[in-house]
């Protein structure tokens, strides 16, 4: 009689314990995005790197916008599987051409349904 009491704890149990570390796709997104400002080169390696399939891919670009500091600002729209854009942008120092920041075009789309794993 208390076998089933027992399961049914375990199961509740590891849902508690692991269904809160599960991630949304956008949230996997902005990780993402983090790690290719911590890679700490340049905007050109990373869409080497990318090869076509990665988020700095220059077959995304859409502009490039010079900042009234000298820094670069590369737009993106990236496709996401229901044909629809996710746009964002990397910031991009103006004398080394690392990596130093990024964000969203909001003005263009709304990060959280088109900025996912599925693009």
């Amino acid at each position: 009689m208390c076998r089933p009491v027992a399961r049914q704890t375990s199961v509740l149990l590891f849902v508690v314990l692991f269904g809160c570390t599960w991630k949304s796709p956008h949230e996997v997104f902005v990780e993402d995005m983090q790690t290719y400002v911590g890679y700490d080169v340049t905007i050109e390696r990373l869409d080497e790197l990318s090869s076509g399939y990665g988020l700095v891919d220059s077959g995304y670009l859409t502009d490039v916008e010079t900042l009234n500091d000298g820094n670069l600002r590369y737009h993106y729209a990236h496709p996401n599987i229901w044909g629809r854009h996710c746009h964002y942008y990397f910031v991009v120092d103006g004398r080394t051409r690392k990596v130093i920041g990024w964000g969203f075009d909001y003005d263009k789309s709304d990060p959280t349904r088109e900025c996912g794993r599925s693009g």
